[in-house]
């Protein structure tokens, strides 16, 4: 098994275009990483956006009234 390295955005940053621009940067400084899977962590509102391929944390119900929660069939139907 390969080690994964995991980054999390937390509240940063605060646009779309700063959150481009990030996701870019380290797409293209782990390009040449070999061995080692590096997962970035974008908030929710920029999944869709960066194509990030993690989310940051999600709630553990399927669905359901759980004001500013986002369940685990929301983050695979975003792919």
């Amino acid at each position: 098994m390969k080690p994964i390295i995991v980054a999390n955005w937390k509240c940063n940053p605060t646009t779309q275009q700063e959150a481009k621009r990030l996701f870019n940067l380290v797409k293209k400084g782990v390009k040449d990483v070999k061995n080692i899977e590096v997962v970035i962590c974008s908030p929710f509102v920029y999944l869709s956006v960066l194509k990030a391929n993690g989310a940051q944390d999600c709630f553990w119900e399927g669905k359901g009234a759980f004001t500013g929660e986002i369940s685990p069939l929301m983050l695979k139907d975003l792919g």
